[in-house]
């Protein structure tokens, strides 16, 4: 059975029993402190407490083990911080993400157009025959998904080859696929030379490398576009990292890590806009709070 729903100043004492310093009436101090009862208020209220449990669960002494206390010195003003922290990050991020998303949405449909059908993305013999470990068959769920995106786009450009009973070519259709439709048709392309020519623009050392990197930052693209917590996370499609990045001081890191994340998207972008204003902002960031960035790059289950 669920538990009951607590409102905000149960939530409140139940922190405060787990030793979060938070003043509650009618304690003698109360009135001098009670600008921290009210930030605990609003900090719960606005962000959730199953959210907010991510972050704070670091400040608890074991609570993967059921020893929810805080540790000594967590407090509400440092929660709220690192929670802050975390999502000014994910904004840089997705500034991040959404400069590589179009521009390796642009440059397959590029590739593609030049060395094979421009309405080939829609069929089965263009992706290679591969199946999950339930037996679907992906090329086929992909098509299902392209069919799917391409009818609910409410795009101009889409009603028109609609009308015309035409498929939309390559270059206009990818724009409204989503970030993980193409990096699934990437995936599977079952061209040679398509896949080649888009990896050789951003200088990795093969394709299966993008496809494992794009993939990989589909979901982080996921994680932020849903506001979902960065630190301490252990990434489920760690990304692959050249490796110039590779045990390099003080960039040290663990594999499945944040940090990867970090590193492979600041060289991406710097290296699609060809300055360093995007690892520079990004970076400044991370530096601002030094105690936090193990939790980038070591993160840890609790």
């Amino acid at each position: 059975m669920a538990k009951p729903a607590l409102p905000i100043d149960k939530q409140i004492e139940l922190l405060v029993q787990r030793g979060l310093p938070i003043p509650l009436p009618p304690d003698d101090d109360y009135e001098q402190r009670k600008a921290e009862y009210h930030a605990a208020v609003r900090l719960l209220i606005d962000n959730n407490y199953y959210r907010l449990s991510g972050y704070w669960r670091y400040f608890q002494v074991r609570p993967g083990h059921g020893d929810n206390r805080f540790t000594a010195g967590g407090t509400v003003a440092q929660i709220t911080a690192t929670y802050t922290f975390d999502h000014e990050l994910r904004c840089i991020l997705m500034e991040g993400l959404s400069i590589l998303e179009v521009t390796f949405r642009s440059r397959f449909a590029y590739y593609i157009a030049m060395h094979m059908p421009v309405d080939s993305y829609l069929e089965p013999a263009s992706y290679i025959d591969r199946r999950d470990r339930y037996g679907n068959v992906l090329r086929d769920l992909l098509i299902a998904d392209i069919h799917d995106e391409l009818t609910r786009s409410k795009e101009k450009f889409v009603a028109h080859h609609t009308a015309k009973n035409e498929t939309p070519p390559v270059w206009a259709a990818v724009e409204v696929f989503s970030f993980g439709t193409l990096s699934k048709m990437y995936g599977l392309l079952d061209q040679h030379t398509v896949r080649t020519a888009v990896c050789k623009t951003f200088g990795f050392p093969h394709s299966g490398f993008t496809a494992s990197l794009m993939r990989s930052m589909v979901v982080l693209r996921n994680i932020c576009a849903h506001h979902s917590r960065v630190w301490h996370r252990v990434p489920d499609v760690p990304p692959p990292v050249l490796n110039k990045f590779k045990h390099v001081e003080p960039q040290l890191y663990q594999t499945a890590s944040p940090w990867a994340w970090l590193v492979m998207l600041a060289d991406l972008v710097d290296t699609i806009r060809r300055d360093k204003t995007y690892s520079s902002k990004l970076w400044a960031h991370i530096d601002s709070r030094p105690d936090l960035r193990d939790g980038y790059q070591y993160p840890r289950h609790t």
